[in-house]
């Protein structure tokens, strides 16, 4: 199912996105089962950090109906010790509001295949294996570009 989706993400006829509308290097990193979310990572903005620790934004959309539309988070990845801690992370829900959490939380490990666990395995990525790998999908080199918008329509148009 995954990969029919990503197919037609890329296949989606467009708005007329512009390459320059595009953000700098962002990736669809993860289809949650059901479709119920998709998660986007910028890899132009994943900082390297103090040994294996990287920070990385990640933006979660959510398919409509629901209470929320979309989540960003800030989280720090260990890539030695696989574990992962959450730095910042806003919601924005479908009625306009916006609630934003700033703690350090304690490090924890990802459930394995979930959203964090496809997150931290492209962060921790060395950048020239990215596009090596058949699970993760390049916005800016679709045709036309999408931007994370248009993709999470995209998918949740077809589902």
């Amino acid at each position: 199912m995954r990969v029919a989706l990503l197919a037609l993400v890329c296949c989606f006829v467009g708005t007329g996105v512009t390459r320059a509308q595009v953000p700098d290097d962002v990736w669809l990193i993860h289809i949650e089962e059901g479709l119920n979310s998709v998660t986007f990572v910028d890899a132009a903005r994943i900082e390297r950090r103090e040994a294996n620790v990287r920070r990385a934004w990640a933006w979660v959309y959510y398919a409509p109906g629901g209470r929320d539309e979309k989540r960003v988070f800030l989280a720090d990845y260990d890539c030695a010790e696989r574990s992962f801690q959450g730095v910042r992370s806003t919601q924005y829900r479908t009625t306009g509001e916006t609630y934003s959490v700033t703690a350090q939380a304690d490090w924890t490990y990802p459930i394995p295949s979930s959203a964090a666990d496809n997150v931290m395995g492209f962060v921790c990525m060395a950048d020239a294996e990215r596009p090596q790998q058949p699970y993760y999908v390049r916005l800016n080199a679709m045709h036309p570009p999408r931007t994370m918008d248009d993709a999470a329509a995209a998918l949740f148009h077809v589902r």
